[in-house]
């Protein structure tokens, strides 16, 4: 009997089970079902399954079948490659299949990663992905896809399960299958228990998260400056967004700081969730920082002023609405990847609407920041969350009409005062939207097929003649009128010009670098592992890369062509010397200076002044303006209010802002935190240095008594 044979029996079941709403009754057909499975195999009209003695084994100790450790064990197989979206949408079902049936009951999951990309057939690369995706379970590299032939899979995700002595017992194509799969399982753990053919042995792994240390980043998806002085990281790995200074020192952790959970949770900085936070945009004022929140398929946006994070659209469940207009709080969403502010159609303000790289329908969605002109004239609400342009069909298909067109898992966007550029990555294309008519039109990479989704390679050139490799980042350079993009599996780093619709290598991060006759100056010496995110600098000199596979932030001087990776560090965790690439530059830090508390009155207003005390025989660098931000707490944000939250300063004793305490705060007790950074020379060396600290200041607010006057705060930073 064949797989597709065996396809079809597995499709009956699923049309015999959509029409009984009992539960019992259920169980009474897939009891049945099995039993004609186990028939099949004992009169041998279908074979037994088991794996080939040469298959690279990850997550494991030792290569496993069914003639050793996997004798007695239910097996799901979860065939799938690591770029695609809906192989990532069932790795939530198959982490609730394990946390109810374990191996000791008698269940084993087994991935099966075969490559669609040439990149992905890497073992390293497949380690990456099992520790990106946080598997617990063996996972096998079929680097020559001789399962995915064997077992005449058609798609990924194909989830096959096998009996205790291998025996075919169903398939499954695609995601949103949990509940069968799960019936299927405790009912074949229930039938083959009876039949003493469940075994409870445990079979070691050896996982490889337990072989790595700690990282700094894990997997930043992208980077976005805030302004010319901070950057925003998505650090996805670790589920949360730092904002840090050119110095490499986190000024802002926006989630998790130290255990890296996962969650769905609004409310102020410290106690905040996100779950693989992806794409970012900043608003020009640098005070609201947007993000595609992707596992939690919601859009959430970051008050640096009030330090809260509220969700703005999605409900924190996957949703599968290829049309929405619902308000953004409760339109689901399906796995956000990148976003950008731009004018809607029928207006000029650049950030009236965020328009939303929706992989998981292979759309372009928009959320109205406020009321606006939509197509045709239509008013769009401020709130409202809909589909903008793409079908929902996985296509790469240009068309007059926005709705007409498809995508194939857009993950990557940026918006002009006119277009919508896409990193459109499962086409291994970058297409082009008119924002105004939503006309959509291929620039570079693809084929003339839209539903060819292979013609993927690594070539310079023009329009579908240039290849591109699962792109993933975009960024737009006003300078050149080009895009930048991040050539994901290529390791590149590619300008794209919408003009002439040409495509070359500007950045070659390779770890093995071909030769190369380009008459371009390419710039070879930094490695690059899967770059998926990068902006530019407001004077479009450098390129910030979220490096994601090195984990790591990367920077290129498109100038010099120098680079470097930034170091980033934390307040309260870096050293005393911290050496950075520049030799010259080193930073000293004294982590946190608690200062002597004060008592102001009820309305008390005046200026907060900072005076630095360098060491003897130093000065202040030539040129160099301090920094200092204010750390804003809940606690606190009602009871001071500050005319500035962030700014620059150059002489010592110099106000930095003012404050004022509110007329309404009664008797109390609270806290503020500035941290400052100061730029300062050796008089007899040369060696410019930075200084760091947090400031943390006790007020005591007391009851108004008589006129109020001006007092001053004064941050004393003795360096």
């Amino acid at each position: 009997m064949s797989m597709s044979s065996f396809a079809v029996i597995s499709h009956q079941l699923d049309e015999k089970l959509q029409v009984v709403n009992n539960n019992a009754k259920k169980d009474e057909i897939i009891t049945a079902y099995l039993s004609e499975r186990q028939a099949e195999f004992e009169n041998g009209s279908r074979a037994g399954f088991d794996f080939p003695s040469d298959m690279e084994w990850l997550n494991c100790q030792n290569p496993l079948s069914f003639e050793n450790k996997l004798k007695g064990k239910i097996c799901v197989l979860d065939i799938f490659t690591y770029c695609c979206i809906n192989c990532m949408h069932i790795i939530p079902d198959l982490k609730d299949l394990h946390s109810k049936f374990s191996i000791e009951d008698g269940v084993m999951i087994i991935g099966i990663h075969s490559a669609k990309f040439d990149n992905e057939k890497s073992t390293a690369n497949v380690i990456q992905s099992i520790l990106r995706y946080e598997l617990d379970h063996p996972v096998i590299n079929d680097i020559n896809g001789i399962l995915y032939n064997t077992l005449d899979i058609q798609c990924w995700p194909t989830l096959i399960t096998l009996g205790p002595q291998g025996q075919f017992l169903y398939i499954l194509h695609g995601e949103g299958k949990c509940e069968v799969l799960m019936r299927l399982v405790r009912i074949a753990l229930q039938y083959y228990s009876q039949l003493d053919l469940i075994s409870h042995h445990l079979i070691p792994l050896n996982l490889e998260r337990n072989k790595i240390k700690t990282m700094t980043l894990s997997f930043p998806g992208k980077v976005c400056m805030n302004d010319e002085d901070h950057i925003v990281i998505a650090d996805s790995g670790h589920h949360r967004i730092l904002i840090v200074g050119k110095d490499g020192m986190t000024r802002t952790c926006i989630g998790s700081r130290d255990n890296f959970k996962s969650g769905f949770i609004d409310g102020p900085f410290e106690k905040v969730l996100f779950n693989n936070p992806q794409g970012i945009a900043c608003s020009r004022d640098g005070g609201t920082i947007f993000v595609a929140d992707t596992n939690n398929h919601a859009i959430r946006q970051i008050d640096l002023r009030l330090g809260i994070v509220t969700t703005i659209a999605g409900i924190g469940n996957q949703g599968n609405d290829l049309i929405g207009g619902l308000d953004g709080k409760m339109q689901a969403l399906n796995s956000p990847w990148d976003i950008t502010l731009g004018p809607s159609p029928g207006d000029e303000d650049p950030e009236l609407v965020l328009y939303i790289a929706m992989a998981g329908s292979h759309q372009i969605w928009a959320l109205a920041l406020e009321d606006c002109t939509w197509f045709k004239k239509r008013l769009l609400r401020r709130g409202s969350c809909l589909a903008f342009c793409g079908s929902g069909d996985e296509e790469n298909r240009n068309n007059h009409y926005p709705h007409k067109a498809s995508f194939a898992q857009p993950s990557g966007i940026v918006a002009t005062d006119t277009n919508l550029y896409v990193a459109d990555s499962e086409s291994s294309t970058i297409r082009m939207i008119d924002i105004k008519t939503g006309r959509v039109r291929g620039l570079v990479g693809g084929g003339l097929d839209p539903k060819d989704l292979f013609s993927f390679g690594d070539i310079d050139g023009i329009g579908i003649a240039a290849k591109l490799q699962h792109p993933v980042g975009i960024a737009w350079r006003s300078c050149n009128k080009d895009l930048i993009v991040a050539d994901t599996y290529n390791h590149k780093i590619k300008a794209v010009s919408p003009k002439d619709r040409s495509s070359r290598t500007i950045i070659n991060g390779r770890e093995n670098k071909e030769p190369s006759n380009d008459s371009y100056n390419i710039l070879q010496n930094i490695k690059l592992c899967e770059p998926s995110g990068l902006d530019l600098s407001p004077d479009e000199k450098l390129i910030y890369i979220a490096n994601t596979n090195a984990h790591a932030i990367s920077v290129v001087n498109l100038e010099s062509l120098e680079t470097f990776t930034m170091e980033i560090t934390f307040l309260d965790s870096i050293s005393d010397s911290v050496v950075y690439n520049d030799n010259r530059l080193i930073s000293e830090t004294k982590p946190i200076v608690q200062l002597d508390h004060i008592c102001l009155p009820s309305e008390a207003y005046g200026e907060v002044i900072v005076n630095i005390t360098l060491p003897k025989q130093t000065h202040v660098t030539p040129g160099a303006k301090h920094k200092w931000i204010h750390i804003q707490e809940e606690e606190s944000a009602s009871k001071i209010l500050l005319g500035r939250l962030k700014g620059k300063f150059e002489q010592t004793f110099e106000a930095i802002t003012t404050y004022r305490i509110g007329s309404t705060v009664t008797v109390s007790s609270f806290t503020v935190k500035f941290d400052i950074t100061a730029y300062y020379c050796d008089d007899l060396t040369g060696t410019c240095k930075i200084a760091s600290s947090r400031f943390i200041l006790p007020i005591t607010v007391t009851a108004k008594e008589g006129a109020t006057m001006a007092r001053s705060i004064v941050l004393e930073f003795i360096i």
